[in-house]
């Protein structure tokens, strides 16, 4: 009988801790993913051309658990992010991309994910253009604190178009 009533009671515990689910309406899909989608499109982008570093760092989560799968590597916590892309981005002036592809889902009213697909070329401080380059992007962004943040990210980059495609 003890038994039974200590299964009981653990089983009401257990339920009592479980998350609740929010079940959003596709309206409130759409907004929460216009919203994101805005914010890829218009001011991410932006920060690429011209580079503005701290701008595209300022949507990072800065955390530990910030990861971004980048250049054949996979990068772990914010303060690596912040050194690995610095170093990337320190010659490079600007870095246009032109969007083809583009998918934003909504998981939850607190995370979205963004596939974009697309053409960029890397403009050295000299005024120098690398080739144009294909790439894919998975960014998942979370919300904290009312504002957006990439917490994990993936970018593969194709082979350079040849300049005559």
């Amino acid at each position: 009988m003890h038994r039974l009533a200590l299964a009981a009671v653990s089983l009401t515990l257990l339920a009592a801790c479980q998350t609740a689910t929010i079940e959003l309406t596709e309206e409130q899909k759409l907004a929460i993913a216009d919203t994101v989608a805005a914010l890829v499109d218009g001011e991410w982008i932006a920060a690429t051309d011209p580079v503005d570093f701290d701008r595209l760092m300022s949507f990072m989560h800065n955390s530990n658990e910030a990861t971004m799968a980048f250049n054949g590597g996979t990068l772990h916590s914010y303060a690596t992010l912040e050194s690995v892309f610095g170093e990337h981005f320190a010659t490079i002036s600007r870095e246009p991309s032109t969007i083809t592809d583009s998918k934003t889902v909504v998981l939850a009213p607190d995370v979205v994910y963004v596939v974009r697909a697309g053409t960029f070329v890397s403009i050295d401080t000299a005024g120098n253009s690398g080739p144009l380059t294909p790439f894919t992007q998975t960014l998942v962004w979370i919300r904290r604190d009312g504002a957006w943040k990439v917490l994990y990210g993936h970018v593969s980059h194709g082979a350079p178009l040849a300049e005559d495609a």
